[in-house]
């Protein structure tokens, strides 16, 4: 849509700057002259900014107020619906792709046959190939942990400090009665960590605790919740840390995400190459989105999972995974499937996100 607004004002301010310009020549040579309703109307209907060049170029209805003041309005209103049309577009960076019709049925067709709430979406080469649901809000649970990897990792970037940066983890930080490798390897605390070994333990172990740790040194919920609003992922709210969830478990659909948002968020920090590296090293969810992938050396495949469970009704809620897949040619596709309110076991449930992710696998690397 932006971009061919973005043409149509080119070429309708081309045919007005031209219009201009005879209307000038007409203006020297005493012949019939262009009404000055059709010149603003022209700059009205898109050649905003073709009149304003015109009037400059050709110094003409310089001394007309309605043309002063007229057409540097309309130019204004046309560049602030051009930047509405780019800014409310879903997909900011990432465009849709009409094109791989087979891939979209057959996932369509899987998910016909399973009672799951299932979102979908996949990128491949800057486009969103294949969706399903993907502009709906799915509890994102500690898929999470990677938007605030992007945040700390960010800030190391910049300087303010480093992965080798230490911290003390005191026995107070290792709250009980929560999922964390640290605790267990360290249950009396009084440790000292690097932020990589703590980035490590949350990305690649889901480690609640070294998850808040990080909040805690990195401006907390609302700093990580900023950076993706600068991001453009408009879509995504992040409230609670780990601890708030546990305290409330309801406080879980209210920090989440849309699988397009999820999926833009993988791209962003595949472009990092310590956290491309990590994520290829995830110890938790083997039995989704890599399960079915060949077992090839040459295949890499980094992700980072989510995990609710199974609800006293015995349904499953917030069963995700979110990562990028390199393919041995050297090309990948990032891809993120959420699943909720499944009627599925929860193993049946890992086990529909592992068939999307083959589906996938096998049609972009061996159909694009």
């Amino acid at each position: 849509m932006t971009s061919v607004l973005t043409y149509y004002f080119l070429v309708v301010s081309v045919v007005t700057f031209i219009v201009y310009g005879i209307d000038k020549l007409k203006a020297k040579k005493s012949w019939r002259r262009i009404s000055e309703f059709t010149l603003l109307m022209l700059a009205f209907m898109g050649g905003s900014a073709g009149a304003w060049v015109g009037m400059n170029v050709w110094r003409h209805k310089t001394r007309h107020k309605k043309f002063r003041y007229c057409v540097p309005v309309f130019l204004l209103l046309h560049i602030g619906l051009l930047f509405f049309c780019w800014y409310t577009t879903d997909q900011t960076t990432l465009e849709k792709n009409p094109s791989c019709s087979q891939l979209q049925e057959k996932i369509d067709s899987l998910l016909s046959m399973n009672k799951v709430d299932v979102g979908v979406a996949v990128c491949y080469n800057g486009k969103i190939v294949c969706q399903a649901n993907a502009d709906k809000a799915f509890p994102m649970m500690s898929t999470f942990k990677l938007h605030q990897a992007v945040v700390v990792l960010n800030a190391i970037h910049g300087g303010s400090i480093s992965l080798d940066s230490t911290v003390l983890v005191t026995k107070e930080m290792l709250r009980p009665n929560t999922y964390s490798p640290l605790r267990d390897a360290h249950p009396d605390g009084n440790i000292r960590l690097t932020m990589e070994d703590l980035l490590r333990y949350s990305l690649l172990q889901s480690d609640n605790n070294a998850c808040d740790i990080l909040f805690s040194l990195f401006g907390g919920i609302a700093r990580v919740q900023s950076e993706m609003q600068k991001l453009g992922l408009c879509h995504t709210q992040i409230r609670w840390t780990e601890d708030e969830m546990h305290i409330d478990e309801n406080r879980s659909t209210e920090n989440f995400s849309t699988p397009s948002d999820a999926v833009r968020l993988v791209e962003i920090a595949y472009q990092d190459e310590w956290l491309r590296e990590t994520l290829t090293h995830c110890a938790t969810g083997q039995n989704r989105l890599p399960a079915l992938l060949p077992r090839d050396k040459s295949i890499r495949i980094g992700h980072k999972t989510g995990t609710w469970g199974t609800m006293p009704d015995g349904t499953v809620n917030g069963i995700n995974d979110t990562g990028f897949v390199i393919l041995p040619d050297g090309r990948h596709y990032s891809i993120a499937v959420f699943c909720n309110k499944s009627t599925l076991s929860f193993e049946e449930t890992e086990s529909l996100i592992a068939q999307i992710s083959l589906i996938v696998y096998d049609y972009i690397s061996l159909c694009i």
